[in-house]
């Protein structure tokens, strides 16, 4: 599960994200209309959280934060690892 929390700003939007899954590794990415905007943070650390601005003028359209996070442990396999996804709309900022 995704906590998101946007702030607007004299210069466009501040992002707070926070999620639940405390994995191995984990990628948040930005998307516009379905399209991969920006990777906003990769690390093998399992940051659970980010915070990021986007500028304005932004362009129309609809936004969309996700995080996915992967877990393993020494000496398993490809079928062992686990994997987990959240998506959230941001709708048109």
């Amino acid at each position: 599960m995704l906590l998101i929390t946007v702030a607007r700003l004299p210069s466009g939007y501040r992002l707070v994200a926070a999620s639940t899954y405390r994995e191995c590794y984990a990628c948040w990415s930005l998307y516009r209309n379905g399209v991969l905007l920006a990777v906003i943070s990769r690390n093998s650390h399992g940051e659970n959280s980010i915070n990021f601005d986007l500028k304005t003028p932004l362009v129309p359209g609809r936004y969309t934060l996700r995080v996915e996070g992967f877990a393993w442990d020494a000496g398993e396999t490809a079928d062992d690892i686990g994997y987990q996804t959240d998506v959230v709309a941001l709708g048109c900022l």
